[in-house]
């Protein structure tokens, strides 16, 4: 039987505007790649440089907005909903 590995949850970006928190991945799990899952909290508006990452990327929103420019001239919009 597969035994659980603990890992510890390491800071990789904190600043005024952003805060991402590995849980799993490269650094928080000595190295490891397969899966890296993170929580971000975003405190103002943050932008970041164009990426063509070689993998999946899932992202969940928990609160407010999120806005993803997908190609010039398409974006993807993203709100969270409480929906009882």
């Amino acid at each position: 039987m597969l035994k659980p590995k603990v890992t510890n949850a390491t800071t990789v970006v904190d600043s005024e505007d952003i805060s991402i928190v590995e849980i799993h991945g490269a650094i928080s799990s000595s190295g490891n790649c397969s899966l890296s899952a993170c929580i971000v909290e975003v405190y103002g508006e943050a932008q970041e440089n164009y990426s063509t990452p070689e993998f999946d990327t899932y992202i969940v929103v928990l609160e407010g907005t999120c806005e993803i420019i997908a190609q010039v001239g398409h974006y993807i919009k993203s709100q969270y909903s409480n929906s009882k």
